[in-house]
């Protein structure tokens, strides 16, 4: 297992790139949903207890930092008719 050289954070990969766990789960619900997962039920699985504002708004930003990272791949998180997908390009 590779471990961040800041914090310590165990990394995950997925599609080739180093995730940290929070990041690891979000993109592994998110491909196990094919028909894709609203935001609302992302906030909820993995913020349970946070203010619903501030769990949608890091579910939010997890996506972006996870498309950073996955820029260099062929893998894209999405969102089309309100629900998030894993796309290949």
């Amino acid at each position: 297992m590779t471990f961040c050289p800041h914090c310590g954070q165990p990394l995950l990969v997925r599609y080739g790139v180093k995730l940290t766990p929070k990041k690891a789960e979000l993109l592994d619900a998110i491909e196990r949903r094919a028909a894709g997962v609203a935001l609302g039920t992302l906030a909820a699985t993995l913020y349970a207890g946070a203010p619903t504002k501030r769990a949608h708004d890091r579910v939010k930003t997890q996506v972006c930092q996870i498309n950073d990272l996955l820029a260099a791949t062929d893998y894209r998180i999405v969102r089309r008719a309100g629900l998030y997908h894993l796309e290949g390009r």
